[in-house]
């Protein structure tokens, strides 16, 4: 009946976070015999309360500086400098150009919009095909949520327990892993078809100046800074969040990047962003009290091991249901609706809190780029001239592969996300 509810409520046209309060004071007021304004109350307060979550607003706000001072344009250039020689180049670079941004920003449609903005117009100017061109930055988005700092990470680790520092190391190998996959999909589309990526050669592009690589380098030592303070435990992830964004913002005055309408739209988006996401915490801290009331987890995991089901059967439904959702609902708000019952019966079977969390994460992924309701498709199509929704999720398909064979890479090899962790205090 929960299910249901929440189907009609977003089908209605509801806002996800008001949805999921809607449906759970539904649920407190009539499943439960417990005060109902205390109860509301008290899930709204808690589901907030909680010293890791403000580390969300620091790197939005990093990654706000970061996407308005232009960064971006100098980045790609510089990937496409280096990687115009591979076939699909300029398609390398814009991989690539992706996950360096994605490992300072924090958010897929960020790094999406940012990175799309300056290396479609050029890859199109160039004669690649508009399916590989969207598509590949469609994909390269996909990243910000992988390779720290990410905030559905964030969300995972407050909501299940799991240190969020541990979460984004994990994560560095799995992002460096999807990159190649992805990488790996470009070499054999363009072998398949040539016409698709032309030959660029490499004094057409615009020759460097010492600002783009001083740029760049800057860029690379604000991501060394970051992982390094979290794996070398200096500084908690919100404390990181904060570094990071103090960096970020010298940077940009060091670079003569930054004026006031820059700082004051950089705070406007900061709280705008951070806002929704707690907002989608709190509804969906409200819904999961009638899930623990309906004791929905315990049902699921006595089923599962009364009946002797294979854990790798039960990892398997989880996925489907996740590429499922992943078609209606961001990623944060599948993190959170789903999160209460599906971790204790997945750590039932056995399975590593840390490890899941990056197979969750990836397949939160998947939904970024999956119609109808793939947010960094609609980002590119709003950026792009002319090319429709279609063609950008044609695109992606072949990276949505990249993606299942990424999954399967890791639990064929769970050391892939868990190595990096073990020496963490």
């Amino acid at each position: 009946m929960l299910g249901v509810a929440i189907a009609l409520a977003l089908a209605s046209g509801i806002r996800i976070a008001f949805a999921l309060a809607f449906v759970g004071l539904l649920a407190i007021y009539f499943l439960t015999p417990v005060p109902f304004p205390l109860t509301v109350a008290d899930r709204t307060w808690s589901s907030v309360n909680s010293f890791s979550l403000t580390a969300v607003p620091m790197f939005v706000l990093m990654g706000a500086f970061l996407v308005r001072s232009g960064l971006s344009k100098e980045l790609f250039a510089v990937m496409a400098r280096l990687l115009v020689r591979l076939p699909g180049g300029l398609a390398h670079a814009a991989t690539a150009g992706c996950g360096l941004f994605a490992a300072v920003s924090g958010s897929s449609v960020a790094t999406a919009a940012t990175i799309g903005a300056v290396a479609g117009p050029e890859m199109i100017r160039r004669g690649y095909d508009p399916s590989l061109t969207y598509g590949t930055v469609a994909a390269g988005g996909t990243l910000g949520i992988l390779i720290p700092p990410s905030v559905p990470m964030i969300i995972y680790g407050t909501a299940v327990g799991v240190p969020v520092s541990t979460l984004f190391i994990a994560g560095v190998l799995p992002g460096i892993l999807m990159m190649a996959c992805f990488a790996a999909v470009i070499l054999l589309w363009t072998w398949i078809s040539p016409a698709a990526a032309p030959a660029v050669d490499r004094r057409e592009l615009a020759s460097l100046s010492i600002r783009s690589y001083v740029d760049t380098g800057l860029l690379v030592l604000l991501i060394v800074l970051v992982v390094l303070t979290l794996y070398l435990g200096i500084a908690t992830p919100s404390e990181t969040g904060a570094i990071g964004a103090f960096v970020a913002f010298l940077i940009c005055i060091f670079r003569g990047r930054v004026d006031w309408a820059t700082i004051r739209d950089s705070m406007n988006e900061t709280v705008v962003v951070t806002s929704f996401i707690l907002l989608i915490v709190v509804g969906a801290n409200i819904i999961t009290f009638g899930f623990d009331y309906l004791k929905v987890s315990q049902a699921l995991m006595a089923a599962a091991t009364t009946a002797a089901v294979q854990p790798w059967i039960v990892l398997l439904i989880i996925l489907l249901v996740y590429l499922v959702l992943g078609m209606f609902l961001d990623s944060i708000s599948m993190l959170v609706l789903t999160l209460p019952v599906v971790f204790p019966l997945a750590t039932s079977l056995g399975f590593d809190p840390v490890w899941l969390g990056i197979i969750l994460v990836i397949m939160a992924e998947v939904g970024l780029i999956t119609p109808p309701v793939g947010m960094n498709l609609f980002v590119l199509q709003g950026i792009s001239r002319g090319v429709t929704i279609r063609v950008i999720a044609v695109g992606a398909l072949p990276f949505i592969g990249a993606m299942f064979v990424t999954v399967a890479l890791l639990c064929v090899f769970p050391e892939i996300a868990l190595w990096l962790t073990r020496d963490l205090k």
